[in-house]
């Protein structure tokens, strides 16, 4: 609560126990004007969020298309050429669990 005393009495502020009103540093037009720039700044760095997120799909599928490539790099050095190198000859280990599976699928 805020209050005017009009008094002769010099003294009545700390009669009464009182703070003298603090003026902020800054004014309310320097405070709407701060307000309205960092909205601004808020706006484009969310249209920049929009524009990267825009970008994701084709990232992945660029990431997935270099993960393909290292992967048959890997396989194609562990393997031995044979035929002229037209066939490649590649040894693994699959689990236990599965050796019907990769039986019939060879078949």
């Amino acid at each position: 609560t805020y209050f005017v005393t009009l008094t002769q009495n010099e003294k009545v502020a700390d009669e009464l126990n009182l703070e003298s009103v603090k003026i902020p540093g800054i004014s309310l037009t320097q405070l709407d004007g701060l307000i309205a720039s960092l909205r601004e700044k808020i706006q484009v760095q969310d249209q920049k969020l929009k524009a990267l997120a825009a970008e994701l799909p084709s990232l992945k599928a660029a990431i997935g298309d270099i993960e393909q490539r290292m992967n048959y790099t890997r396989v194609h050095q562990s393997g031995t050429s044979l035929a002229d190198d037209k066939l490649m000859l590649l040894q693994g280990w699959a689990p236990a669990d599965n050796q019907r599976e990769i039986s019939d699928y060879l078949e």
